[in-house]
């Protein structure tokens, strides 16, 4: 796998920078300049999107103790569509209708949840099977990244961007475009591990979003107010994010996934061989998400 070394950082330009987290080969910096923490060095696009497959979504399915992304993705389809309602919902105070796009849509649970709620809803992701799943069940989704989508200026109302900025191999240069197709006065909403919340306190150098392969870039409020100004964007807001709920038996995957610990893993699966309805059992669990949205100016000003 071939390794992109970054000589400056990569929002600031910055070239002093400090190593510290060490994760198996991935070491993690931070500029000393603007504070924005990212991994050096980082894979080519290439390398980083075959991740994407179906063990990405469905490490279940693998016996997956091990699999970087979802333990069963759409399994959790009914409480995905939940919490993109509220999303939607949120969207809804500044645009009640018009062109939404999603970045990283995968399966496209947000676009099901946005054609319901009287937007044109169209997706793009890097991930071959999450886009097949999404177009076997109606949904405009996009193969590939969002430069290689080309769609022309001005072309969206809003662009989504959940739990996704944190996988791009240049955030600034992606937001760039996400701020070309926005039309004047358009929402731009993001979420993302927080880098400066209460668990990279808590947890420090251990923190859990610092261990994924697909993980990047870890922005705190600072560094993604810097990121969106540097755009271009205004009217820079963050907000708490809602509480999700999981099924029992997913919390105890991922303890397998975070916790390599002989007895905490013994535990997960004598839970884990409860009846059905205790490991179905929903439980609320906050994931110290940082929430940001922003608008274009009315008056385009790409720098």
């Amino acid at each position: 796998m071939a390794k992109i070394e970054l000589k400056v950082c990569p929002l600031c330009g910055g070239d002093e920078k400090e190593s510290f987290a060490q994760k198996g080969d991935r070491q993690i910096l931070r500029c000393k300049s603007c504070g924005l923490a990212y991994v050096d060095a980082q894979p080519g696009p290439d390398d980083l999107y075959v991740l994407y497959n179906e063990r990405y979504f469905e490490s279940e399915e693998f016996r997956g103790n091990t699999c970087i992304g979802y333990y069963a993705y759409v399994d959790e389809r009914p409480l995905l569509l939940e919490h993109f309602g509220k999303k939607l919902n949120f969207i809804k105070n500044f645009k009640k209708k018009g062109r939404i796009l999603d970045i990283g849509c995968g399966h496209g649970f947000f676009l099901e949840v946005a054609e319901k709620g009287r937007f044109e809803a169209k997706g793009v992701d890097v991930s071959s099977y999450a886009v097949e799943y999404a177009k076997k069940h109606g949904l405009d989704a996009f193969l590939g990244a969002l430069s290689e989508a080309k769609f022309p200026d001005s072309s969206f109302d809003v662009v989504t961007i959940f739990e996704t900025i944190e996988h791009f191999p240049n955030p600034l240069t992606e937001l760039k475009e996400v701020f070309r197709i926005l039309k004047p006065d358009g929402l731009v909403l993001i979420t993302t591990p927080n880098e400066n919340g209460y668990l990279r306190k808590f947890m420090r150098k251990n923190l859990f979003t610092y261990r994924h392969q697909e993980h990047l870039y870890f922005f705190s409020p600072k560094t993604m107010r810097n990121l969106l100004q540097r755009v271009g964007f205004e009217k820079i807001e963050f907000m708490p994010d809602q509480v999700r709920t999981y099924p029992l038996k997913h919390l105890l995957g991922g303890v397998k996934y975070y916790f390599k610990n002989p007895v905490l893993n013994k535990l997960a699966n004598l839970a884990g061989a409860a009846p059905g309805p205790l490991r179905q059992l929903r439980v609320p669990f906050p994931l110290d998400t940082l929430v940001v949205y922003a608008f274009k100016p009315k008056g385009d000003r790409l720098e």
